[in-house]
């Protein structure tokens, strides 16, 4: 699948190499790894909502950073970030130029929607060391959505492939524990799902977030990386 230019959008955190998966193409240079990735324009939910993960080291304080980051249109550009752990206001949601920008979690991602497709925006970061690469999963038994919805930035510099590898890595519970991808260009089906343990586990982009649920609180543990 080819990535239009016009399209795409920057992605950049530290790690040499070179590394290809899905439809997002990674290259190292001297400005550190880059991702080209598109952003799809808005539509019907789930279309044109984009789970973007941000480095889990980074400069961006509040969501109208993001925004300015990445050219999104003010008053119509949205930044959401779901606060899995909460018991109430679980969505935090900022449009781009207005006031009051929350305060970004970290090792959260975010779920970005705007207008049109983004073009030629760039993020920066890079990974933590040691304890600071640590994240933890709020569980998901007996509460609604969003409450215990995970939204989980994969690292840019991740050794897993598929969701089955998240699954693994973070001991997810086999049959309930579950990882969703939203894929915000499709037209239809646009929501991949895995439950833990199952065969046929989708492949994870770059670049993107996805969403955990699993009955059971997780962590603090660190996902594999190079």
């Amino acid at each position: 699948m080819k990535l239009r230019r016009s399209k795409v959008v920057v992605l950049t955190a530290a790690f040499a190499g070179i590394l290809v998966l899905s439809a997002v193409v990674t290259h190292a240079s001297n400005m550190g790894f880059k991702m080209n990735k598109t952003l799809a324009a808005s539509g019907v939910f789930p279309k044109g909502t984009n789970l973007v993960a941000l480095p889990f080291k980074n400069n961006y304080v509040v969501a109208e950073d993001v925004c300015i980051a990445l050219g999104l249109t003010a008053a119509t550009g949205r930044i959401q970030q779901i606060d899995a752990g909460a018991a109430s206001n679980n969505v935090k949601t900022h449009f781009c130029g207005g006031a009051g920008a929350f305060t970004l979690l970290q090792k959260v991602g975010l779920r970005i929607t705007n207008p049109t497709a983004i073009s030629g925006a760039i993020l920066v970061g890079s990974h933590g060391g040691g304890n600071t690469n640590n994240v933890s999963f709020a569980g998901s038994t007996g509460v609604t959505f969003p409450k215990g919805t995970n939204d989980f930035p994969v690292p840019y510099h991740t050794t897993a492939a598929t969701a089955e590898d998240l699954c693994t890595q973070f001991g997810l519970t086999v049959g309930t524990g579950r990882i969703q991808r939203i894929d915000a260009a499709a037209a239809s089906n646009n929501v991949k799902t895995h439950f833990c343990g199952n065969a046929g586990p989708f492949a994870l982009v770059l670049g993107e977030s996805v969403a955990i649920t699993n009955p059971t609180a997780v962590g603090p543990i660190a996902p594999g990386h190079f």
